[in-house]
């Protein structure tokens, strides 16, 4: 009987380092699993679109958190 493979959850911000950190956990043969916090409500802000007074399109919150999304898809996790 094959021993479960251990889990572990790692925060994953969408940047190169949280990425990595997963690719290694999951070569090294753990089940991972991914998290991304949200730390302000952008559309309680009305920022989802990007602020005002900010010349981005888009709220860098929403670029992280589509950025992570990607990563954990092209990861299978």
């Amino acid at each position: 009987m094959d021993e479960a493979k251990k889990k572990v959850v790692v925060g994953l911000s969408g940047g190169v380092d949280s990425a990595v950190a997963c690719i290694v956990l999951l070569k090294a043969g753990y089940d991972v699993e991914a998290m991304f916090m949200r730390n302000w409500d952008s559309s309680i802000n009305n920022d989802v679109l990007g602020n005002p007074n900010d010349p981005n399109d888009t709220c860098p919150q929403e670029k992280d958190y589509m950025d992570a999304m990607d990563v954990a898809k092209k990861l299978g996790i």
